[in-house]
């Protein structure tokens, strides 16, 4: 069903410093460990906070820093300490070496029952696709991802087929993980107004929802 509570899908973004990035924590007095996550900002502040206290005066020049064999590795420099590099460009090697994890928390479902979990890895948009069928003279339109945010795929599929007036089912793809799972078709090209549903609707916010045309050109 539709979410009725009218708040939005919450997607938070934590993030773990990776085997690279874990000696400027620790030479910043930071605790890292196993259920120990970060935000983003609070990995940029590690960075900042290594460079103010551990790296040598003449280190840091300001909108600039010399790395040290630390940074250097952090920033998947290494064997370039001595190197200097833009504290902008340096914080963007750094986050490269971050391990990225999740979770989502439905405003329309009970978590009690329905646990939230922290889960590895980048989160995957839903994905909107229109493809060909019967040689490009029909199309169909594909949504993927759909569990990911805690949305029963049949329910989706469903609803689709009532506010579309049109045919809609599931199907299983093939694979394990990101890969697999439950997918739902709707007949016809409406990767714009499912994904305009899924958002007003569904409660899913529009940057984590991708649109593809996946037709082949008109000759």
């Amino acid at each position: 069903n539709a979410n009725t509570t009218g708040d939005m899908v919450q997607v938070l973004e934590f993030y773990k410093p990776g085997q690279r990035v874990q000696p400027v924590f620790a030479a910043a007095g930071i605790k890292t460990g196993k259920e120990r996550f970060f935000t983003i900002q609070e990995c940029r502040e590690a960075v900042n906070k290594y460079v103010s206290e551990r790296l040598p005066a003449e280190g840091d020049k300001g909108k600039s820093v010399v790395l040290d064999a630390i940074l250097a590795s952090a920033a998947g420099m290494k064997g370039q300490d001595g190197t200097e590099v833009a504290k902008a460009e340096l914080w963007k090697k750094v986050q490269n070496n971050l391990d990225d994890y999740f979770c989502v928390v439905h405003p329309g479902k009970d978590h009690a029952v329905d646990p939230v979990s922290i889960k590895k890895g980048p989160i995957s948009k839903i994905e909107v696709s229109v493809e060909d069928r019967s040689g490009g003279r029909k199309h169909t339109t594909h949504v993927l991802h759909l569990a990911t945010y805690h949305l029963d795929e049949q329910a989706v599929a469903e609803y689709l087929s009532r506010k579309l007036a049109c045919s809609s089912s599931t199907y299983e793809l093939p694979g394990k993980g990101d890969k697999g799972g439950t997918a739902v078709m709707v007949q016809g090209s409406a990767a714009k107004q499912v994904a305009e549903l899924l958002t007003t609707e569904f409660k899913v916010p529009r940057k984590y929802i991708e649109t593809k045309d996946k037709t082949k050109p008109k000759k």
